[in-house]
């Protein structure tokens, strides 16, 4: 029991502090993206709804339905566990305020994993800047966690949408994990998934990411 809860309070610590990190790479960029027409075709962001069931975007065309055993998590839960990846960075969860919009966050309901995170922040940088810098801050940040990357970008499927997808490992005391940064373009914003998982929990990961689906 007291090694389960050591893994739980590891694992929710590399899921929030991903997340405060995704935060502070958003400081990071400060050129205006160009305006197209694509881009104003695109209607102006709308946040989605959450249950204890699922969520769903009209604004993305996407949905995510909670499968047995896992658990929707409220917005205050959220604003806690964002408090405990800005500590282990060593910033003020003050730092992260406004810079992006929680869309749901879902997870196993025993042991906190895997989980996984949606955001949307309004960026000027394309996924692939965006990667480029957060790995930047992964590298300087001092931090408990041991973080490397796995294989190259690549392009995922998720509910009919093309995401920039990025893998990573992660261990610290012991305890081995792997993450997932899955990245997609919408206009001037981007919309941004988070996956973790232990290491051998492969299976348990992908049945997560395909609980998304197209918003019919």
């Amino acid at each position: 029991e007291e090694e389960k809860d050591m893994k739980k309070r590891l694992v929710v610590a590399l899921a929030v502090m991903s997340i405060a990190v995704a935060g502070l790479t958003a400081c990071g960029g400060s050129e205006k993206k160009e305006t197209t027409a694509e881009t104003e075709a695109i209607a102006e962001y709308e946040r989605g709804t959450s249950s204890e069931t699922g969520w769903e975007s009209a604004w993305m065309g996407l949905k995510f339905t909670a499968g047995e055993g896992v658990v929707m998590e409220d917005e205050a839960a959220m604003d806690e566990l964002l408090a405990v990846g800005s500590e282990e960075l060593g910033n003020d969860v003050e730092d992260l305020e406004g810079l992006y919009t929680y869309e749901m966050m879902a997870s196993d309901e025993t042991m906190g994993i895997p989980s996984v995170a949606m955001l949307v922040e309004k960026s000027p940088l394309t996924p692939e800047e965006y990667f480029d810098q957060m790995l930047e801050q992964l590298e300087d940040a001092s931090t408990s966690i041991e973080m490397t990357q796995e294989g190259d970008i690549t392009d995922y499927e998720l509910g009919g949408m093309t995401f920039k997808r990025l893998q990573l490992n992660a261990s610290s005391q012991g305890v081995e994990m792997i993450q997932d940064y899955l990245i997609c373009q919408r206009g001037d914003y981007l919309i941004e998934v988070i996956v973790t998982a232990l290491s051998d929990q492969v299976e348990e990961r992908d049945a997560m990411l395909a609980s998304f689906s197209a918003l019919e």
